[in-house]
């Protein structure tokens, strides 16, 4: 820690550290006043359907979600944390032919905890950095995951399962992760990477695949296909 202030001294004029202190101490103290401003909104205690918890949220608010099914097409423009509280199997999201969860630009948060079914896309990622998708099934749809234009995707712990396609990955994507994810009974592709422009690597660990990948350049560790 002395060697560490000695650098900083160094690198910092004499009468310039005070602004930096200030600097320091005033995004600490907006840190601390928007952690202890979030809220937790309880669907369907608080509001009935997932959609209207998100439309009352602010950034840095958490939905929690109870057990049941939900018929929607689940709009998210903010970041905001949404988990369920009854786990994967007790939290359904229908989405009738449409989109589950829709991330538009901008909008980083998690996702945790749902089985997403009968949509078009499960969950739509537009420009949208540090996305965690975790815990989560997503099945019986034609594309599972939709990832477009400059989204930097995590994946944790997710079943994605007798869809169409199982990942799109479409125009420059971002470095994303991948780990401990199992594809299965998808009929076309698991990944379907789009060749154009550049996306950037995935890496994978510990994840299942088991139809095809196309258009693929991994960086991969244990990475289990049949």
């Amino acid at each position: 820690m002395r060697n560490l202030r000695y650098i900083i001294s160094l690198l910092i004029p004499a009468e310039r550290m005070n602004q930096f202190k200030s600097l320091w101490v005033t995004i600490f103290l907006f840190a601390l006043f928007s952690s202890a401003n979030a809220t937790v909104i309880n669907v369907p205690a608080d509001y009935s359907t997932i959609q209207a918890g998100i439309d009352a949220a602010v950034d840095g608010d958490t939905i929690l979600v109870g057990a049941g099914t939900y018929n929607e097409n689940i709009q998210i423009s903010i970041d905001i944390t949404i988990h369920s509280t009854q786990g994967v199997e007790n939290t359904i999201i229908d989405g009738g032919g449409g989109t589950g969860f829709d991330i538009l630009q901008d909008s980083p948060g998690e996702l945790k905890g749902f089985t997403i079914t009968n949509c078009d896309k499960g969950v739509s990622v537009f420009q949208s950095r540090n996305y965690l998708i975790s815990d989560c099934i997503i099945q019986n749809s034609s594309t599972a995951i939709s990832s477009i234009a400059r989204t930097e995707l995590k994946l944790s712990n997710n079943l994605i399962i007798n869809n169409t396609i199982g990942l799109h990955q479409d125009y420059y994507g971002l470095l994303s992760f991948m780990d401990n994810c199992t594809f299965y009974g998808n009929s076309s592709y698991d990944l379907y990477w789009n060749p154009y422009w550049t996306t950037e690597a995935i890496l994978i660990r510990n994840t299942i695949y088991c139809t095809f990948l196309k258009n693929i350049s991994l960086w991969i560790t244990w990475c289990y296909c049949w």
